[in-house]
């Protein structure tokens, strides 16, 4: 697996870029769940414009839920953050 994240480093690092982007994001929701945009945005650092683009994304891959109390990851989106935790270290290298 090593080798793979090297090449993808190398050849698309804006993929890892983006992929990092979106875990945070959902590990942050999942974590503070409900939470609004413009909370979730000063969190993580991100502009506002920046969170929108990436939950709107994410809602529609069925990842993230949204209500009138806020943001809050499905079931589908928990399994997505187990399963890719090791690789997004990894991923950071730590």
């Amino acid at each position: 697996m090593d080798s793979i994240i090297n090449l993808q480093k190398k050849i698309v690092p804006e993929l890892t870029d983006l992929l990092v982007q979106r875990y945070q994001i959902l590990r942050q929701v999942s974590h503070e769940s409900p939470i609004g945009r413009r909370a979730l945005a000063g969190k993580l650092g991100l502009s506002e414009r920046v969170l929108r683009a990436q939950v709107d994304f994410l809602k529609k891959s069925g990842l993230l839920a949204f209500s009138a109390s806020g943001m809050s990851v499905t079931d589908e989106g928990a399994d997505i953050l187990k399963e890719l935790a090791d690789y997004v270290r990894k991923l950071q290298d730590i």
